[in-house]
């Protein structure tokens, strides 16, 4: 077994490397991940590439960034006392790399057989949804909006249409969105100046998804009274409301985050005015 492993390391913007390093030796309790996939996030990685990331804007977070967040793989060695054995093929939330460390307080797990890596690899944004979808204030039966139709939004849609059985309407600033959004059990599609311009049947909820500044505002007219907007994208700019519209609907704010275990997303795969509630992921 080779004694090296690679990864990839943005070191400024515009300048991403492959590093080459050698493997750790493994203590009580570590297990090593030979990666065969790794799930990519477009969005997250490009603001890392060219340097928008609200992070490096804020000063929480700088260079150099190990892109990635997931990768699925086999046990090729174990330490003593551990919760996996060579050739065990798990799910870790990790960055891109050739191969990872894996210690007790990581979150990974071993893949079920029934689950492809083409399904495992939707683990990561399966949970992202199914975290927004427990902040939000929704029952059965109640409409709900997704906006910004990426990888998330779809997924979004899907684990929408399978738990809540209500209306799910797909927003999106391209037409072209529209169908691929029925096709993922979307009730109806609609760009955002169709939906606001065609009086949509007010919604519970909006999901948002697009990581668009600008959308909480200019959606939020889709709400119905005590529908919330719930913030499952990223944003690096300030979002700005209309503080007018949102006296006048009354509005409340929300910003708690309530995590719950990837772990969980395996089976999914095989009177007045509104509530903005902030969710945060914590991986």
């Amino acid at each position: 077994m080779s004694q090296e492993m690679e990864y990839i390391e943005i070191e400024a913007p515009y300048r991403a490397a492959i590093v080459t390093a050698r493997l750790p030796p493994l203590v009580q309790g570590e297990t090593l991940l030979a990666a065969t996939a790794s799930g990519i996030s477009a969005g997250t990685e490009r603001m890392w590439f060219d340097g928008s990331a609200g992070a490096l804007k804020s000063g929480r977070r700088s260079y150099p960034y190990r892109p990635g967040y997931e990768l699925l793989g086999r046990i090729v060695a174990a330490g003593d006392a551990c919760a996996f054995s060579p050739g065990d093929r798990v799910f870790a939330m990790k960055p891109h790399a050739s191969h990872a460390v894996l210690r007790a307080e990581d979150l990974c797990f071993r893949l079920p057989d029934h689950v492809g890596d083409d399904d495992a690899l939707g683990i990561g944004l399966t949970a992202t949804a199914l975290h927004a979808i427990h902040r939000a204030n929704v029952t059965v039966g109640d409409a709900v909006a997704v906006s910004g139709l990426g990888t998330l939004g779809l997924i979004m849609i899907q684990v929408l249409a399978a738990t809540v059985a209500g209306p799910v309407i797909a927003l999106t600033g391209s037409a072209a969105k529209r169908e691929l959004a029925l096709a993922h059990g979307a009730t109806a599609a609609f760009t955002y100046d169709e939906a606001l311009s065609r009086r949509v049947a007010p919604v519970q909820c909006l999901f948002e998804c697009s990581g668009l500044a600008s959308n909480p505002a200019r959606l939020a007219p889709l709400l119905r009274p005590q529908g919330e907007i719930v913030l499952a994208g990223f944003y690096n700019e300030p979002i700005l409301l209309d503080g007018e519209a949102l006296f006048a609907a009354s509005s409340r704010s929300n910003p708690s985050a309530r995590p719950a275990p990837p772990v969980r997303t395996t089976n999914t795969i095989a009177g007045t005015g509104a509530r903005i509630s902030v969710w945060r992921r914590r991986w």
